[in-house]
């Protein structure tokens, strides 16, 4: 038997090698996909990077920073028009099935120095430890993402490390209304420790508009010191210059290494279950979904408040207040604050139509705890549970980053 002995494996038309050999037998490879597909699993840090869940729903008239549409994804604005963002259906383009839709809907005209839009998604410490930022071995940043816009152009997208205040920027072009694969190599940096912690600490950035202020200075396509007046490219469109014009991104990846890999497709329990650590809401509807991405329950008529419409159980204190519980898996990044509205507290087949209010947030990671008042003519001891009203219910735990 006969032994080839190369030290690397490299195309010819290619500027790197596909296959490393290390002098101990072993090898380092590039590869790309297993079987013609996304055969590497667990490797992209996005999470809902296929926009498939929207617990939230659709945001109209936004002109400030704001979650809505796909979760875990946050548009950071000032200045530079009023927009809606949405989850919508695509077809027909690269297997993409929903997109983020950024649509301009009152132009923003001639940007102020300060004013900018941006597409924001935060990675927390605990997630981002594999890129070995500020270590010597730290690794590359490959980001990869598919757009479509109205508005072609240069457009900016960056990382930011929010622990240390450190900044690297790209550009791509768009060309109108047609949709196109990004692929961008961050470099590696091994200046600044990400925090291995449940806090920000990575941010993608997009930029859809900004004015002169960041954009005066030098394009930073190193990792750097954070430069307001360096982050932007100094041909970046302004996306909100009419009401033509909408932006939208899909199939978001971001992983280690030198080369993007196809875009990895987890199940929609997965995409539900990691976005539910940072957002959960339970929404009332006439049918068994809301339609929000998330399972939702049916509401429940006034011969009906049975424990299956119960959001939380627990035991009247006294004629005016209770405790009820919720279980959480999987537990939320942190203690979150809960919001709420129309519902009401019920006993057995009992309910009590008073104004219900959250009267203490006593809730932590894995557990909703909630004191709720209702003004009056409960029975203390009994058991009681949380209940859905009509379409307008709904009951809102949140820890975002």
């Amino acid at each position: 038997m006969s032994t080839l002995r190369v030290d690397n494996i490299r195309h010819n038309s290619a500027t790197s090698d596909a296959i490393t050999m290390a002098s101990d037998g072993t090898c380092t490879a590039n590869l790309t996909s297993i079987n013609g597909g996304s055969g590497f699993s667990r490797r992209n840090v996005v999470i809902n990077g296929g926009m498939q869940i929207y617990q939230r729903g659709d945001v109209t008239g936004a002109t400030s920073h704001t979650y809505g549409g796909p979760d875990r994804f946050r548009v950071a604005r000032s200045g530079a028009g009023t927009f809606s963002q949405k989850s919508v259906g695509v077809t027909g383009a690269f297997g993409i099935q929903r997109a983020l839709q950024i649509d301009c809907t009152t132009q923003s005209g001639s940007l102020a120095g300060g004013a900018f839009q941006i597409i924001q998604h935060k990675i927390e410490g605990y997630n981002a430890q594999r890129f070995e930022k500020g270590y010597p071995t730290a690794k590359q940043f490959a980001l990869s993402f598919y757009a479509y816009s109205e508005k072609g152009g240069t457009y900016t997208v960056a990382l930011e490390d929010a622990n240390n205040s450190r900044y690297v920027s790209a550009s791509y072009t768009v060309t109108a209304s047609t949709w196109q694969k990004h692929e961008v190599i961050f470099p590696a940096d091994t200046t600044g420790k990400l925090d291995n912690d449940n806090g920000e600490s990575l941010n993608i950035e997009w930029w859809l508009a900004a004015g002169t202020n960041y954009s005066s200075g030098t394009f930073s396509t190193s990792w750097a010191s954070s430069v307001t007046a360096n982050k932007v490219h100094s041909s970046q469109v302004n996306m909100g210059e009419s009401q033509n014009n909408n932006f939208y991104l899909a199939n978001v990846q971001l992983e280690v290494g030198s080369v993007c890999t196809p875009f990895e497709w987890k199940s929609f329990t997965e995409d539900l279950t990691e976005c539910q650590r940072y957002y959960r809401r339970w929404q009332a509807t006439s049918g068994s979904f809301n339609g929000n991405g998330t399972p939702g329950l049916a509401r429940m008529g006034t011969s009906e408040w049975y424990d299956t419409a119960s959001l939380a159980v627990g035991t009247v204190l006294d004629g005016d207040d209770a405790m009820v519980n919720r279980a959480l898996s999987p537990s939320m990044r942190r203690q979150p604050t809960v919001s709420a509205n129309n519902l009401k507290l019920g006993s057995a087949l009992n309910t009590y139509n008073n104004v219900h209010t959250i009267q203490v947030n006593h809730s932590w990671t894995d557990m909703i705890c909630l004191h709720i008042d209702n003004e009056g003519g409960m029975t203390a001891g009994t058991c009681a549970h949380l209940v859905l009203v009509d379409d307008s219910s709904y009951l809102i735990a949140d820890a975002e980053l």
